[in-house]
Formats: structure tokens, sequence, C-alpha cells
């Protein structure tokens, strides 16, 4: 199942806040390679993680998910979670 987390930061997004991003991603993911990070141009204080999980229900996983990227990112405001039907592949892995 592909996800894709977009996490609202109180500041401009730092190289500590991609590793916080791609350390919670790398936590809940089957697949570390499936793991993407970047900051939307469109979305300055945004910083996105796409990853996949084992197939769960939805409703299942997205209090986990939530709670992960609170926990793991620092510069954390808020978040939004999405399960996109594919990943975007237009990023490089993280």
């Amino acid at each position: 199942m592909d996800v894709k987390v977009e996490v609202e930061l109180g500041s401009s997004p730092t190289e500590v806040d991609k590793e916080d991003m791609s350390a919670s991603a790398k936590y809940l993911t089957n697949n570390k390679n499936s793991v993407a990070v970047c900051v939307p141009d469109d979305k300055p204080n945004t910083i996105v993680a796409e990853f996949t999980i084992n197939k769960a229900r939805q409703m299942d996983v997205v209090d986990r998910i939530g709670k992960e990227f609170r926990l793991g990112v620092r510069n954390y405001s808020q978040s939004t979670i999405s399960f996109p039907k594919a990943a975007s592949s237009a990023w490089g892995q993280a």
C-alpha cells in the first residue's frame, strides 16, 4: 500500500527535518528502498515522505503513521496522511 505523509513544519525545513522524515518512514515501511522525501516548491514549510507499507485497512494504520511522524519529526506542526494509488516516481530516493 502506498502512503504519502505531508508534515507542516514550524519553520523552513532543514536537513535534520529531512532525516527525521526519512527515519520515520523507514521505521514504518516494508521496503526501505520505497522511501522518498522532498520539500514541494509550492509549500516551502512542508516536507513530504512517500513510502509503502504492508497491505492493511487504512483506518488500522492511520493512527500508527500519525504517531510515528509526530514523535519522530522535531519541527512538527501538523500532518496529512493519504494513500495514493501509486507513489510519485519524480523524486530521488532518500
